[in-house]
C-alpha cells in the first residue's frame, strides 16, 4: 500500500532538513483486509495551541 501511494505522488519520502516537520505514517490491517492509513501528528499537537473553553 506505501507503494501505491508513493506511485500516486500521494506521499513523498524525505530526508529531515532544518525548519521542517515530518510525521510517521503507517498502515494497519482492517478487519476486511483493506489497511488503514495512520498519520502521526503526537509530535506536532505539542507545538499547537488549542484553545479551551468552560462549559458552563
Amino acid at each position: 500500500e506505501i507503494k501505491n501511494l508513493l506511485l500516486k505522488n500521494s506521499i513523498e519520502e524525505c530526508e529531515p532538513c532544518e525548519g521542517q516537520f515530518l510525521s510517521p505514517i503507517f498502515l494497519v490491517p482492517k478487519l476486511d483486509g483493506a489497511y488503514r492509513f495512520i498519520l502521526n501528528l503526537k509530535k506536532l499537537n505539542k507545538f499547537i495551541d488549542a484553545p479551551h473553553f468552560k462549559m458552563e
